[in-house]
């Protein structure tokens, strides 16, 4: 696996062909790219933004793809690794990137900004906004933007850096709704919620690989299959389908990654019908069939 650490601004521009002359610290676009790195990312930046048409579908590192489309905020932060496995043509939205140097200098707010915000605080790289969210996201990031372009060239770093503060500051107004994470249920006021959601996680993390309906853990739970949905998606942004299947998929690349067993042993292992479903399964969810997976991993 090829991964490239402390990936920089610069290095972005330089690979994507991208027209910049501002700063090599913060960048702003309104069009992602069609040309992309192929390997994997450990940026030393932030980046974030709304998507407004087209997809793109990632690999966060976590065990699972992300799909990103229209009506998606998209946050990757410095360290997190993660890789871009496909972009369509003319994906457009809103998007900026920066890193601490760009920030810290203008003010000492900054780091309060850093550690309490939705910077550090939403649980997933993809989050779907609900209308009207979006719809407030994408004239505040439009509205920014065109300031951006309009701004005297001569003072153009130190302005961009108050606009962006600004525009962190109200993004983190308009996301506060969404700041909840699997590390963090007692922030939730509703406790039946809680409950469920905490005994969900705990039965998934049991049954995964022997459970994979959703009318099981309903059961289980005492809880109709839409009741048990409707919670786990409002709580953590998620559906229990996807939760499931990112622990599925977690078993299976640590078998294939550090297990004597062949593709077809761990498909029976993982109770899958034919190792043409769980090859169907994995390359859904990664871009990959697993015996090509196997081949990107490191040796040794």
């Amino acid at each position: 696996m090829v991964l490239k650490s402390r990936y920089s601004i610069q290095e972005i521009l330089q690979y994507r062909k991208v027209q910049w002359t501002h700063s090599n610290d913060f960048v702003y676009m309104t069009q992602v790219p069609a040309s992309y790195e192929p390997f994997w990312i450990k940026p030393d930046y932030y980046c974030c933004g709304i998507v407004h048409s087209g997809k793109m579908v990632l690999d966060d590192g976590k065990g699972g793809m992300e799909t990103v489309e229209k009506g998606s905020f998209l946050l990757f932060r410095p360290t997190q690794p993660f890789r871009i496995l496909e972009i369509k043509p003319d994906t457009d939205g809103c998007f900026i990137l920066f890193n601490r140097n760009f920030l810290v200098s203008f003010s000492e707010d900054v780091f309060y900004l850093l550690q309490n915000s939705f910077l550090n605080t939403l649980p997933n790289s993809c989050t779907i906004l609900n209308g009207q969210d979006y719809n407030k996201l994408t004239i505040l990031f439009s509205r920014v933007f065109q300031m951006l372009d309009d701004i005297d060239q001569e003072q153009w770093n130190y302005s961009a850096k108050g606009l962006i503060l600004l525009l962190l500051n109200e993004t983190n107004s308009i996301l506060k709704n969404y700041k909840i994470s699997y590390d963090n249920l007692d922030v939730i006021a509703n406790k039946e919620y809680q409950k469920l959601v905490s005994s969900f996680l705990q039965l998934s993390s049991i049954y995964f690989s022997t459970h994979r309906e959703i009318s099981f853990y309903a059961e289980q739970l005492n809880v109709s299959v839409g009741h048990l949905h409707h919670v786990i998606k409002r709580v953590l942004n998620t559906t229990p389908v996807n939760i499931i299947n990112k622990a599925v998929l977690k078993e299976a690349k640590l078998l294939l990654g550090y297990s004597e067993n062949n593709i077809s042993e761990i498909a029976n292992l993982l109770l899958f019908s034919s190792v043409h479903a769980f090859s169907r399964f994995f390359k859904k969810h990664t871009g990959l069939a697993p015996s090509i997976y196997v081949n990107t991993l490191p040796t040794g």
